[in-house]
């Protein structure tokens, strides 16, 4: 099959879990297809990394645009313009004019069999007058991501901006289901959600996120380390790691002076701003690392401590992938089909955390119990076979 394959961000390095789905996607797809790729950058630096794509791609086109750039100041100005505009912000913020011309050139002269969109907001580049069939990748319903932030929201005028967003990605969203051939959802639970709006349940599947399992967790009671990965411009991240600090933190220290917490995610300003006021030694953040290996074998716990957002939550996956106990909200744990108290501990309460995590830290029998559970479930539900057979079987019957 001849592919284009859209996204939003070049996938390298892969710093975040969106990157390393789709890393994950364009490695099977290009197994037996032949794939044309196109995404947009931020950072003119990151470019040296889409060399990369030629170990998947026939061909590649990436535009730049740094106002998608969550530090870029044009940004807030960008939100405040999609307020009054038909697109939702995260769709209105990802166009690009140049590139939308250039994936209307590219589908005339190719003739592609399919166009693979990854991730809802790059629906609008799909050219009105292309027939060939198109996939949609989900990496989380974002309408109902930004209805939860609305709710939860105190700033009346960002409360106000989540609601307006969720309201016009919930149009955008039902304008483009019936034009996809087939959805891929990223967890079971956003399949039924998006069952509810009478799609047909035939063209949506669940894909699983395939993880290369490999156990590096050993007990060691000189290994006082928590562990949270997370991209940190992205605020649900932000504000769970913030709640843990303030909330489940000072519990675990009392019980366990030497404890240390180690932050591990790019785009961390907000976060050291903070940690400069609280100035406590045994809290350090390491910013962006490209190999995690070397922190999880340091690593006596991973937490989840997610209060919003949707999807599913990459960075939990891939510490099970690696052996590691987690502790993660519900929250955190939504759409992973993991059982509290066999695979990972769950916990909303501060106290309740705090406890889960202590009882890890000074239990041997539980921690080597859940590491081994835990990436068991990976091994079983989210290797590669299962999702390039699924992948093979719906693109031959598209």
């Amino acid at each position: 099959m001849n592919i284009l394959f859209i996204t939003i961000l070049l996938p390298y390095p892969i710093d975040c879990g969106a990157k390393y789905k789709t890393h994950q996607i364009l490695m099977l797809l290009s197994k037996n297809n032949k794939i044309d790729y196109v995404s947009l950058i931020d950072d003119y630096n990151e470019l040296v990394y889409s060399e990369k794509l030629k170990d998947y791609c026939q061909s590649y086109r990436i535009f730049f645009s740094p106002v998608i750039n969550s530090r870029n100041k044009l940004l807030f100005i960008k939100l405040l313009l999609s307020i009054f505009h038909y697109k939702p912000f995260i769709v209105f913020k990802y166009y690009s004019k140049e590139m939308r011309q250039y994936v209307y050139e590219i589908s005339q002269q190719k003739k592609f069999d399919l166009i693979y969109i990854d991730h809802i907001n790059m629906a609008q580049y799909i050219p009105r007058d292309y027939l060939g069939k198109v996939i949609y990748d989900e990496h989380n319903i974002s309408s109902i991501a930004f209805s939860v932030l609305s709710r939860n929201e105190n700033n009346p005028l960002l409360k106000l901006i989540y609601y307006l967003e969720s309201w016009k990605l919930r149009l955008f969203e039902n304008l483009y289901l019936d034009r996809f051939d087939h959805i891929f959802t990223i967890s079971k639970l956003d399949r039924e959600k998006l069952l509810l709006e009478n799609i047909n349940p035939n063209k949506v599947s669940h894909l699983p996120v395939p993880f290369q399992a490999k156990n590096l967790y050993s007990y060691n009671v000189k290994n006082l380390n928590i562990t949270f990965i997370g991209l940190l411009s992205w605020m649900p991240n932000l504000k769970g790691i913030i709640w843990f600090i303030v909330n489940v933190y000072p519990h675990i220290k009392r019980s366990i002076p030497s404890i240390r917490l180690r932050i591990v995610g790019k785009t961390g300003n907000e976060l050291m701003k903070f940690l400069k006021r609280l100035a406590d030694k045994n809290i350090i953040y390491e910013g962006f690392l490209m190999d995690l290996d070397k922190l999880y074998k340091k690593t006596s716990v991973v937490i989840i401590p997610i209060q919003e957002g949707g999807g599913i939550r990459i960075k939990l996956l891939d510490a099970l992938s690696h052996g590691m106990p987690v502790v993660s909200t519900t929250l955190g744990a939504e759409g992973i089909p993991v059982t509290s108290g066999k695979d990972i501990l769950i916990a909303d309460d501060p106290h309740d955390f705090a406890e889960a995590v202590i009882s890890i830290i000074k239990n041997k029998e539980i921690a080597r119990r859940l590491s081994e559970n835990g990436y068991q479930f990976v091994k079983k539900y989210y290797n590669e076979d299962n999702a390039d057979k699924l992948l093979t079987k719906i693109l031959k019957n598209l």
